[in-house]
C-alpha cells in the first residue's frame, strides 16, 4: 500500500525550516574570525603597498579563510557584513553536505544510505558549526565535494579545482585528501584511461596546493613554514599527555567523538570490526584506519587538540564527513543491513528513533544555550587562573581536568534548557524529524529487500 506521506520529505522540511530559523536568530560570530578579518585587512594593505613577504599582523589561519575577507574588504564591505557572509557560508555548506550524501547514494544499490547520511550528519557537532563563523563546515563540505566529483566521474578540471580548494582550507589537508581520493578511485566504475586522468588531476592539485600554502606562508612569515603553528611551546611535551589528548579526542565526556558524535563512532568501529572479522576490503580498512590514526596522533601532539574553546573535537570534525562518505561507499551493504535490524518492526523503529534522538538532542539544545559552552571554559576552583601554554604544568593540568574530571556539560548544562517552552517545542519538532527519517530508512530498505526477493 502506497503511503500518503513521504517521511523523508517531512523530516527534511521540518529540519530545514528549523535550520533557517537558527541562522536568522542564533548565529555565532567567533573571536577567531574577528582576528582573521583583522589579518585580512593587514594582508590587503601589504598587497596594495606591493609588499609580498613577511607581511606583519597576518595570523596563522589557512589561506582559504583569508580569500573572501581580502576580496570583499577590497570592495569596502564592513566587518559585520563579512561575519554574516561567513555564517551564511557555513549554513549553506552544511545543507550542501546533506544534499551530496542524498545525491551520491539515493541511486546506488543501497539507496537508504543517503537518508542515513543525513541522520548521522544532523546528529553531529557540525550542526553547531553550521551557524558559526568557524571554517569547519566549509572544509568538510569541500573534502566531500572532491570525493563526490571523483565518484560521479566529473571533469578532471573540476576535480583539480576541488582538490586545490579543499587543500587550502587546512595546511595539513593535502596528504589526507590524497589518500581519501585514491580510496574512492578504488571503488571502481571508471575506465583505466579515466582513472589515470583523475590521478593526474589529484596529484597536480596537491602540488599546486602545496605551492599556494607555502607562498602564503612566505607572504606572512617570510618563510614557507607556518612559524606561528610550529612554535615549540605548542608541541605537547610528554607521551603521557599525547595519550591523554588522543583518547580525549575520541572518548572524553567533554569533547570526545563517542559522546558528541555517537552515530558516527558506532558506524566507524562497526565497519572496521566487520572488515577485520571477515577479512574483506583490507586495503580500504587500512586506509581508513591510517587516516583516523594520523589525525588523532597529529592533533594529540598539539597543545589544543580540540581546538581551544570548542563544541566537540573541532579540529578533527572536517574530516569525519569524508570518512563517512568512504565508509558508505565500501561498507554500504553492512550499514544498510545493520539499519534494517534496528528498524525491522515499527516498535524497533520507534525505539531506534527515540535512542538516536536522545543521543543527538544536545546538538540542537546547545544552540539555545551557547553560554553553557562559554561557561564550561571559565576559571573555577581547580583552575582559578587563565591557563596559558607558556606555563605548561598548569596548562596541561587544567586541560586534563576539563577532558576527564569536570562535570560533563553535554548533559548537565545542555539538558537543563528543556525547561524553556521554546526549547521544548523545537525539541519535539526535532524528534518528529528524526522519527520521519528513521521510518524513511526503514521503508527504503524494506522496498529494496522486497525487490531482491522478487527477482
Amino acid at each position: 500500500m502506497k503511503m500518503l506521506w513521504n517521511p523523508r520529505k517531512v523530516g527534511l522540511w521540518l529540519l530545514a525550516v528549523t535550520g533557517v530559523r537558527f541562522f536568522l536568530l542564533n548565529h555565532r560570530f567567533e573571536g577567531d574570525t574577528r582576528a582573521l578579518l583583522s589579518g585580512s585587512k593587514a594582508a590587503l594593505g601589504c598587497l596594495l603597498e606591493g609588499r609580498f613577504a613577511a607581511c606583519p599582523d597576518v595570523q596563522h589561519f589557512p589561506l582559504f579563510q583569508y580569500l573572501p575577507g581580502i576580496v570583499l574588504q577590497s570592495f569596502g564591505i564592513g566587518d559585520r557584513a563579512l561575519l554574516i557572509v561567513f555564517t551564511l557560508a557555513s549554513s549553506i555548506f552544511f545543507f550542501g553536505l546533506l544534499a551530496m550524501f542524498i545525491s551520491a547514494f539515493t541511486q546506488s544499490k543501497t539507496p537508504a544510505l543517503g537518508t542515513i547520511g543525513v541522520l548521522v550528519l544532523l546528529g553531529s557537532p557540525l550542526l553547531w558549526y553550521a551557524f558559526s563563523t568557524f571554517n569547519e563546515v566549509t572544509a568538510g563540505f569541500l573534502a566531500v565535494l572532491l570525493l563526490y566529483l571523483i565518484l560521479k566521474g566529473s571533469s578532471s578540471i573540476y576535480i583539480f579545482v576541488a582538490f586545490v580548494a579543499a587543500s587550502i582550507t587546512k595546511e595539513i589537508a593535502f596528504p589526507f585528501l590524497l589518500l581519501l581520493s585514491f580510496l574512492v578511485l578504488q571503488f571502481g566504475g571508471l575506465s583505466n584511461t579515466r582513472v589515470a586522468r583523475v590521478r593526474t588531476s589529484i596529484l597536480s592539485g596537491a602540488i599546486v596546493a602545496f605551492i599556494l600554502n607555502s607562498a602564503f606562508n612566505w607572504f606572512r612569515f617570510g618563510t614557507v613554514i607556518n612559524l606561528s603553528n610550529f612554535q615549540r611551546k605548542f608541541m605537547v611535551p610528554s607521551i603521557f599527555q599525547k595519550l591523554s589528548s588522543g583518547f580525549a579526542i575520541w572518548f572524553s565526556p567533554n569533547g570526545g567523538l563517542f559522546f558528541f558524535w555517537p552515530c558516527f563512532v558506532i558506524l566507524f568501529f562497526g565497519c572496521l570490526w566487520v572488515a577485520c572479522v571477515r577479512g574483506v576490503k583490507r586495503p580500504v580498512n587500512i586506509g581508513i584506519l591510517v587516516i583516523a590514526l594520523f589525525l588523532t596522533v597529529g592533533f594529540s601532539s598539539w597543545y589544543a587538540p580540540m581546538g581551544w574553546v570548542a563544541w566537540g573535537p573541532r579540529l578533527i570534525l572536517p574530516w569525519i564527513p569524508a570518512l563517512l562518505f568512504v565508509i558508505f561507499l565500501f561498507f554500504g551493504e553492512w550499514v544498510s543491513h545493520f539499519s534494517l535490524k534496528l528498524t525491522a518492526t515499527q516498535p524497533r523503529a520507534i525505539m531506534t528513533a527515540v535512542i538516536v534522538g536522545v543521543m543527538t538532542l544536545p546538538q540542537l539544545l546547545v544552540l539555545f544555550v551557547p553560554h553553557v559552552l562559554d561557561g564550561f571554559f571559565k576559571n573555577d576552583s581547580f583552575c582559578p587562573g587563565t591557563a596559558y601554554v607558556d606555563q605548561p604544568d598548569y596548562y596541561y593540568r587544567c586541560l586534563n581536568y576539563r577532558f576527564w574530571e569536570k562535570k560533563p556539560f553535554l548533559i548537565f548544562g545542555v539538558f537543563d534548557s528543556l525547561s524553556k517552552p521554546i526549547v521544548l517545542i523545537h525539541s519535539l519538532i526535532y524528534f518528529i524529524g528524526i522519527l520521519s527519517l528513521v521510518f524513511s530508512i526503514r521503508n527504503q530498505i524494506s522496498r529494496l529487500e522486497d525487490t531482491e526477493l522478487g527477482k
